[in-house]
């Protein structure tokens, strides 16, 4: 399966199977993020600082934009930290309240990844 691209007149939408939730489970002190297997994907944070890579699996040289979803686990009052995504320039206000559900936009120009929240607290 490979990931719909931006292209130059604007996004590619392709309705596939890839636009399916897929669900990462608990984060647990880290979690690795394929963007091969679906282009929204949700994690459950279990841990306060759980390193969650976006990034690696994100094609060089092509461009993208894909969503995760975030979820605080049962106890809530944790944090996920991001590396390698480039954050509004007043970072992430993550919802902590047990179970509530933050959705995070992502795009890739091919070398750089920009996230903001798109929607929070769900």
């Amino acid at each position: 399966m490979t990931i719909p691209r931006l292209s130059p007149n604007g996004p590619d939408i392709v309705l596939t199977s890839s636009a399916k939730l897929l669900n990462l489970g608990d984060s647990g002190a880290s979690k690795n993020v394929d963007w091969s297997k679906s282009m929204v994907q949700q994690v459950t944070l279990t841990q306060n600082g759980a390193i969650i890579n976006a990034v690696s699996s994100l094609p060089p040289g092509e461009s993208c934009r894909v969503t995760l979803l975030i979820q605080q686990d049962a106890v809530g009052n944790r944090t996920p930290s991001l590396p390698l995504l480039q954050q509004p320039s007043g970072g992430i206000t993550w919802s902590t309240g047990a179970l509530a559900i933050d959705v995070l936009d992502i795009l890739w120009d091919g070398s750089a990844a920009r996230c903001s929240l798109f929607g929070g607290g769900y």
